[in-house]
């Protein structure tokens, strides 16, 4: 059986590790997760002259043959 003084040497590690692990929940919610944000805007606004580009690249010889 586990005695009195293991029990909360245990208790105080999990203290400690769920401090930790909410510190560490915070910095991705707080500083990751906008840069991540600002990313995934940069890219989308990629995607969207790529398929415009490829849209036009169509659409150009399908006008000029019909001239």
């Amino acid at each position: 059986m586990s005695t009195v003084k293991e029990n909360s040497q245990r208790i105080n590690k999990i203290e400690t590790d769920v401090a930790v692990i909410k510190n560490d929940i915070s910095t991705i919610k707080d500083n990751h997760l906008a840069h991540i944000e600002t990313d995934m805007k940069k890219l989308d606004m990629r995607m969207w002259w790529v398929l415009s580009i490829l849209i036009v690249s169509i659409v150009i010889p399908f006008v000029k043959s019909m001239w």
